[in-house]
């Protein structure tokens, strides 16, 4: 157990030390039942990413969601908790009840925790503009650059790719967010 306590331990330092000089990091997760360990991955790096200068987490929620999202950061209680999701799944139906819903309200816990303020950074058409989704993401980014934040994106692997296209059986051809950062801020700013 020590030795495992040990590897974890540098590869957080490793993290913390890589994080140090980006603008934005995409932390890439699988949705679904085993995202746990990524999140539980992500949220230790917090105090690392606060003490490196980032503001911000992103998740990828709907952003229309932001107000439900910044009510729970406010308020983390359970009655708040049981309003984000029943907000929240009027979107992701098929969520409901969703662990991801729940896992973006950790998240959006621990950003508080760690005083990092939460950004809801998808679509707020999505499920309907799946081809549109990477284009938005990559545009509200780009507003909170400007704006001197530096951002922790928690975000499907499939949007972290660095190729120009991408497609699968349920994507329609689409340019990942990844490289469109990249193509902006340069590899150096983007991390992955």
């Amino acid at each position: 157990v020590k030795e495992q306590e040990i590897v974890q331990r540098l590869e957080k330092d490793a993290m913390c030390k890589y994080t140090s000089d980006k603008q934005v990091l995409l932390f890439g997760e699988e949705h679904g039942e085993f995202a746990w360990r990524d999140i539980l991955q992500f949220i230790d790096l917090f105090p690392c990413l606060k003490a490196n200068g980032f503001t911000s987490i992103a998740v990828e929620i709907n952003s229309r969601y932001q107000k439900t999202l910044q009510a729970y950061w406010e308020n983390p209680t359970d009655i708040q908790k049981e309003e984000a999701i029943r907000e929240m799944s009027k979107t992701y139906s098929s969520w409901n009840n969703s662990p991801y819903l729940e896992d973006t309200l950790l998240i959006t816990k621990w950003a508080k925790e760690t005083d990092l303020e939460i950004i809801a950074l998808d679509h707020p058409g999505y499920p309907n503009f799946t081809k549109r989704r990477d284009a938005y993401m990559k545009k509200r980014i780009d507003t909170f650059l400007k704006k001197g934040k530096r951002l922790a994106v928690f975000i499907g692997k499939a949007h972290i790719k660095n190729i120009e296209h991408f497609e699968t059986s349920f994507y329609p051809t689409i340019t990942p967010l990844g490289y469109r950062l990249i193509q902006d801020y340069g590899k150096e700013n983007i991390g992955s």
